[in-house]
């Protein structure tokens, strides 16, 4: 049965579209990149950043070295392809280990999680204005229409003078049932407010429908941007009596 539902569009504006997702439920595996940089660039980017990571997490490396290996691996595409100067891309990675997941980005495509009719944003922009908003220089309602709004401050595929100043945000997050969560480039909320994406969101229980509603409005907001979205289903959690008898099962088995 299938947990994840995604959709992508490169939107009313672009002719082309670099935004990439990969979704493997059997793996615990999902990621949204969205790429940039000249007229393929940004698709070349944002490809090498999903086969990098999905390949190495195959391989057990960990979430954050994944995304680090995929920076290299754009670089070093770069520099062998100078037609392709300037290519990079955003990633956001859920990688499940059970009942619990690994969430990691790069960039400002997000992770919302979707719990109790409630959106709550789980990631944290690495971009322009989340400084400002950081600084207290500007407030949410000024951070909307900021004319600086799509500079980023993290890239993958950025030439940086340290590796270690690449930022690849990290959170850990356990599923509680009911639960979804919701990855999406910047073309959805770049047209969206989170109010409205979680009025979309309750207006439907069905995850096949709600992506589809979420880009269809991001569309209809304008489409200035290719769009993609991700809806990922928790898995069904037991109660803390459930698991006590489960972990009790397997002791006996040992």
């Amino acid at each position: 049965m299938n947990r994840s539902f995604g959709v992508t569009d490169p939107g009313l504006k672009r002719q082309t579209n670099q935004d990439t997702f990969f979704t493997s439920d059997a793996d615990g595996v999902w990621l949204v990149a969205d790429g940039m940089g000249g007229r393929y660039g940004g698709e070349v980017a944002s490809k090498i950043a999903q086969d990098t990571i999905v390949s190495g997490l195959s391989d057990g490396v960990e979430s954050t070295q994944a995304i680090l290996n995929a920076h290299r691996a754009i670089l070093e595409h770069g520099d062998t392809h100078p037609e392709l100067k300037g290519l990079g891309t955003t990633v956001v990675l859920v990688n499940e280990d059970v009942h619990k997941a690994q969430i990691s980005w790069v960039g400002d495509s997000r992770v919302y999680l979707w719990r109790k009719k409630t959106l709550t944003q789980l990631s944290k922009d690495h971009s322009v204005v989340q400084r400002l908003l950081d600084s207290g220089m500007i407030n949410v309602r000024e951070a909307i229409n900021h004319p600086q709004r799509n500079l980023v401050t993290s890239v993958l595929g950025l030439a940086i003078d340290k590796e270690e100043d690449l930022e690849i945000g990290l959170i850990d997050f356990e599923w509680r049932n009911g639960d979804k969560l919701i990855l999406c480039s910047d073309g959805l909320t770049d047209e969206l407010l989170d109010d409205q994406i979680q009025e979309i969101m309750a207006a439907t229980l069905n995850s096949e429908q709600q992506k589809n509603h979420l880009l269809q409005a991001a569309l209809a907001a304008g489409g200035r941007d290719n769009t993609t979205v991700l809806i990922i289903e928790g898995p069904k959690v037991n109660n803390i009596i459930q698991r006590l008898i489960d972990w009790a099962r397997a002791l006996s088995r040992v």
